[in-house]
């Protein structure tokens, strides 16, 4: 069996490896840039002699036909499964950014997919991002387009990614949405600080400063729909090679996901500081949603940067505290019936999350806790 994969040098790609090349007869071709291949390479020493069924094709996703001449050198004559993994990941991206990588840089694959000869199927990781920060209610597995908000970049280029793949795409494809991707549910580990991780800061910032004996009252807020990289790249393989899943859409993320109110409560717990009292006041979320909403658009960038830089998180993702959507998994729940495949709850993995962030963030050096743009092609 034949696997192309574009972005296996990122975070989910290194785990999806792992679970690929444990299939005996798994041939996988990497698309790889130049500026990667040393960090890439050493990263395969964990894979020990399996390693050289591993093979790596020059190209990048962000030129045209994708694969550079002495890249096609490497390609085997049939591929069975293309993994389209390769997009960049930043709150603070620019248009510009989102729309070469993540959207042109699609269309690229999906040109590349369409090029190939026999029988192959496509396998297009885009994100719950699709659905905005904003929309209130359900976005199930089979919507897309409902009119809903994509006020930022990154959301405006993963749904315009989508949405490429479902129009141009002239082969079998199934689509994987996954949530907010953390560490590893077991180990914790992780390999950027974002999203969720950003509020693991603030809570230790604040938690000193907090009363012991006095509860700690705090809105619910939004739903997070947080999900461990293992669980992805597990549900990943296994749908990928099951029959009769063509055409369908994959909601990947953790049963009853937590709500920020919920994620705030166990990192107070895990610091080490007060008893937590959740306020749940639904119509005062869906109030704070649409307030959240409209401020983003009319709050001066100054004093939005000085709330930034008092709690630690980013503006974009102050604006995500109060988000209504809620997601369904139920086509990926189905898929995975029989396979003993299952996403654990946040409760379960939140004290890994905490031991894996601790760790990582003291190797950190000072002034270092905001990510780099991750390009994973």
């Amino acid at each position: 069996m034949n696997y192309f994969i574009t972005g296996a040098s990122g975070f989910i790609g290194r785990f999806l490896l792992g679970e690929l090349i444990a299939r005996p007869n798994a041939q996988i071709y990497v698309l790889l840039r130049g500026a990667s291949y040393p960090r890439f390479a050493s990263r395969l020493v964990r894979f020990g002699a399996t390693a050289r069924r591993i093979h790596i094709v020059e190209g990048d996703i962000t030129i045209p036909g994708l694969v550079t001449e002495r890249g096609r050198e490497a390609l085997p004559d049939a591929i069975d499964h293309v993994f389209h993994l390769a997009a960049v990941y930043d709150m603070a991206m620019s248009d510009e950014v989102a729309r070469e990588v993540n959207e042109r840089g699609t269309r690229n694959v999906v040109d590349f997919v369409n090029g190939l000869s026999g029988s192959v199927r496509f396998h297009h990781v885009s994100s719950v991002a699709v659905a905005g920060p904003h929309l209130v209610g359900p976005y199930l597995e089979e919507h897309f387009d409902r009119g809903q908000t994509l006020d930022h970049p990154y959301y405006r280029s993963k749904f315009d990614a989508e949405r490429i793949v479902r129009d141009e795409c002239r082969v079998p494809v199934r689509i994987y949405r996954p949530g907010i991707v953390v560490g590893h549910s077991k180990t914790g580990e992780i390999d950027k600080f974002d999203g969720p991780y950003y509020f693991f800061d603030a809570v230790r910032k604040f938690v000193p400063l907090l009363p012991k004996r006095l509860p700690l009252l705090i809105v619910e807020g939004g739903l997070l729909p947080i999900v461990p990289v293992d669980y992805v790249v597990r549900a990943l393989d296994v749908i990928a090679h099951r029959p009769d899943l063509d055409g369908k859409v994959f909601g990947l993320f953790a049963p009853d996901p937590p709500s920020v109110g919920e994620l705030v409560a166990q990192l107070v717990s895990l610091a080490g500081g007060p008893v937590v009292r959740r306020i749940r006041f639904p119509p005062l979320a869906r109030l704070a949603n649409r307030i959240v909403a409209c401020a983003t658009r009319f709050v001066p960038n100054w004093l939005a940067r000085r709330v930034s830089e008092w709690t630690s998180v980013p503006t974009s993702v102050l604006g995500q505290l109060f988000t209504q959507t809620r997601f369904d998994d139920r086509n990926t729940r189905d898929a995975l019936v029989g396979t003993g495949v299952r996403c654990p709850r946040f409760a379960e993995f939140a004290p890994a999350m905490w031991a894996g962030w601790e760790r990582a963030d003291r190797r950190a050096e000072a002034g270092t806790r905001r990510p780099d743009p991750e390009l994973r092609c």
